[in-house]
């Protein structure tokens, strides 16, 4: 399922974690996010505190509103000898 929302730390931690795990390049889940959407940073400030920088939130906006793909799933028991065949070079 596509987040709709993201909440990111301040900007110095910010750009370590898009740069590791949370990365595209790394297997992240910003790497599928952002192909399927379009993050808008949305203002936010800390109560009493505008001035302190607290990090920020992101809204996903789709890139289309396409459906989703629908799956089928069956089940089928096989011996421990069964190949579907030779493997492909």
């Amino acid at each position: 399922q596509q987040p709709t929302w993201r909440i990111q730390p301040e900007r110095d931690l910010a750009v370590a974690a898009t740069t590791t795990w949370e990365g595209g390049s790394a297997g992240g889940p910003l790497g599928w996010a952002l192909l399927l959407a379009k993050p808008d940073t949305v203002a936010t400030y800390l109560d009493g505190d505008w001035g302190r920088e607290w990090g920020a939130l992101e809204r996903y906006e789709p890139y289309t509103a396409a459906e989703p793909a629908t799956t089928t799933l069956h089940t089928v028991t096989r011996s421990g000898l069964w190949t579907p065949g030779p493997l492909a070079h």
